[in-house]
């Protein structure tokens, strides 16, 4: 933990997503007691695990590899899910350099080789 003026900040590197997060947090006041620095550590490990839950093309059982599975038929997912699809398929558009559909293509090459 460091030490800034007037709070603190909490660092944490781990593994999520298929990569390496680093993340830094600053709070300023803590419970008497609670070691913030553990807990929002673990609560940002928890989040992202429970992101990668719902968002990874490599679990199974998640929303977007049950989305690709389904290949356009309809499929429940979560709120959150379907706000962070809503969101990219607005950036894809507004950017035009940013493509939402690209895994497909890209989970495609994988197989070439094959």
């Amino acid at each position: 933990m460091d030490d800034s003026v007037g709070s603190r900040t909490v660092k944490t590197t781990f593994r999520t997503m298929g990569t390496l997060a680093s993340v830094s947090c600053s709070y300023d006041t803590a419970p008497p007691g609670v070691d913030t620095g553990i807990t929002l550590k673990a609560r940002l490990q928890e989040e992202c695990r429970r992101l990668e839950l719902l968002l990874s093309r490599f679990i199974p059982d998640s929303d977007v590899s049950r989305i690709c599975a389904n290949r356009g038929d309809w499929v429940s997912i979560s709120p959150e899910t379907f706000e962070v699809l809503f969101a990219a398929l607005r950036l894809s558009k507004r950017l035009d350099v940013f493509n939402i559909f690209m895994g497909a293509q890209a989970s495609s090459w994988e197989h070439l080789g094959e």
